[in-house]
């Protein structure tokens, strides 16, 4: 799978883009590799797929998808969810 930090450094420096990378599968090449970095347990990826979702960004909007089949949500759950 690779290091989660190195694969969400990968998005973000896809997702800043400028003149030395563009593509028209740029967002698309974002959002693989903040699910590989969030598949890991990198909590900012998650984020960043929600907020695909949410906005549209190389997915068809879908203010769902994400709450159901995000990776790492059922731990997040759990770990917000526990009592003290």
């Amino acid at each position: 799978m690779g290091l989660e930090v190195a694969q969400a450094n990968a998005a973000y420096m896809l997702e800043q883009g400028g003149a030395w990378y563009e593509s028209a599968d740029r967002l698309a090449r974002v959002l693989y590799y903040h699910r590989l970095a969030a598949d890991q347990g990198n909590v900012k990826s998650l984020l960043q797929i929600g907020d695909a979702y949410y906005y549209g960004r190389a997915v068809q909007v879908d203010r769902i998808q994400p709450v159901v089949k995000a990776p790492g949500i059922k731990r997040l759950k759990l770990t917000y969810d526990e009592p003290p």
